[in-house]
């Protein structure tokens, strides 16, 4: 057995409810290292896809980071498509890359989606069964921080991300998204300053498909479960006019 493994039963979120939404989204801040309201990240090389629905957070390792046309930040990421979930940790390879604050932990509010008799308690591992893009290009929301169409030149976005669960309808749901807020890390010119415009974001829609397979401490299968679940990947700010 795994040293690392927990003595304690992780706790999947289950039918957590999702606001619905039309020209903004609820902002959550970004899963970044040293967050403290949320999942702790101990290795900064790593970023962070959250399922709200299951309470799993994927990681993604940081290649790289350039700037795109538009001179804003973007990173180059590779998913991590195996790795295990205690109620406590979140393990790669053997190493601890974050944790779980006590909020987050066995007797939180959360409820576990799968029940065990193991005295020695559980934990999950997680596998990525394929991810595929099944729509380019789709019109996700106008940006949240440009509620009104203005006639400006341009307009000024920043380098960091603010992380979302937007509801697109559909087969989709609610997906996953991170964007850029309102900021001063670079900036988009519009067609001219005196037609009226307004951001907004697309992206294209990523299918995640993946198995979650809870085990005793003792390495007994106890439950799998297959999850599909939908982000939103390649995102763009563009301007639209009227």
């Amino acid at each position: 057995m795994k040293k690392f493994l927990s003595i304690f039963t992780f706790a999947l979120v289950f039918g957590f409810i999702f606001p619905i939404m039309t020209s903004a989204a609820s902002q959550s801040e970004p899963v970044t290292k040293n967050s403290t309201n949320d999942l702790v990240v101990l290795d900064d090389s790593y970023i962070f896809k959250v399922d709200e629905e299951t309470g799993i957070y994927f990681p993604e390792k940081i290649i790289s980071t350039n700037k795109d046309a538009n001179g804003r930040e973007v990173q180059e990421t590779k998913p991590i498509d195996d790795f295990e979930m205690t109620d406590t940790e979140i393990i790669v390879d053997g190493d601890v890359i974050a944790t779980f604050p006590p909020a987050l932990q066995k007797g939180s509010s959360k409820e576990s989606m799968f029940t065990t008799q193991d005295v020695c308690g559980s934990y999950n591992t997680i596998t990525t069964i394929s991810r595929s893009i099944v729509e380019y290009n789709k019109f996700i929301m106008y940006h949240p921080d440009f509620s009104t169409w203005r006639e400006v030149s341009g307009y000024y976005f920043s380098n960091g991300s603010v992380s979302v669960s937007v509801s697109v309808g559909g087969t989709y749901g609610n997906i996953g998204l991170s964007y850029s807020p309102a900021g001063s890390g670079y900036y988009v010119n519009t067609k001219n300053s005196y037609t009226p415009s307004r951001p907004y974001i697309q992206a294209d829609i990523q299918k995640h498909y993946y198995k979650v397979t809870t085990k005793s401490c003792t390495g007994r299968v106890i439950d799998t479960n297959y999850r599909t679940k939908y982000y939103g990947v390649n995102d763009e700010i563009k301007i639209s006019y009227r």
